[in-house]
C-alpha cells in the first residue's frame, strides 16, 4: 500500500492537529490549576480576615443604650447607672438646666444633653471616685462610661 503525496498532507495535518490540541489541554491545565490554587489562596485570607473581625468585636465592650430612640438604657448600662448613682446627679443637673431645654423638642433636649455631659459636665469629687472605682467592676475604661 503505498501513501500518496495527499495523504502525506492529510496526516500531518492530523498531527499537528493533535499536538495544537494537546498544547492547548495542557495549558488550559495549567490555568485551571493555577485559578484553584488562587481560589485556595482567597478562601485562606477571607478565613483570616472572617477571625480577626471576630477577634476585634470580641474586644468591644457592650453597649451601655438601646438603639431604639427615645434613649434607653441597655441592663449593662443601667448596672454602670446605678453604680455612678447617675439618676441623682441628673434630677439635680436636670433642675439647673431646665432653662436652657424649656420648649425645645424631644430630640433637641436628647442633642443638648449629649452636648452637655461631652463638654461642659464635670464630675465632682464624689463622682470622679465612683468613675474612678467603676471600671474595675465594669471592665470599661473611664473614657467608655
Amino acid at each position: 500500500m503505498e501513501i500518496s503525496l495527499a495523504d502525506w498532507g492529510t496526516i500531518a495535518g492530523i498531527a499537528v492537529g493533535a499536538i495544537a490540541l494537546g498544547a492547548v489541554l495542557f495549558v488550559t491545565g495549567r490555568w485551571v490549576g493555577g485559578v484553584n490554587e488562587h481560589r485556595n489562596t482567597v478562601k485562606d485570607i477571607l478565613a483570616e480576615m472572617r477571625e480577626d473581625i471576630k477577634n476585634i468585636l470580641k474586644r468591644i465592650p457592650p453597649s451601655t443604650v438601646a438603639s431604639e430612640s427615645p434613649l434607653r438604657l441597655t441592663d449593662f448600662g443601667q448596672d454602670i447607672s446605678e453604680q455612678l448613682d447617675a439618676g441623682t446627679w441628673a434630677q439635680r443637673t436636670a433642675a439647673e438646666l431646665r432653662d436652657e431645654v424649656e420648649g425645645k423638642q424631644d430630640f433637641e433636649v436628647q442633642d443638648f444633653c449629649f452636648t452637655y455631659v461631652g463638654e461642659q459636665s464635670k464630675p465632682d469629687d464624689e463622682q470622679a471616685a465612683r468613675l474612678a472605682g467603676s471600671p474595675t467592676r465594669t471592665a470599661l475604661t473611664v473614657n467608655k462610661c
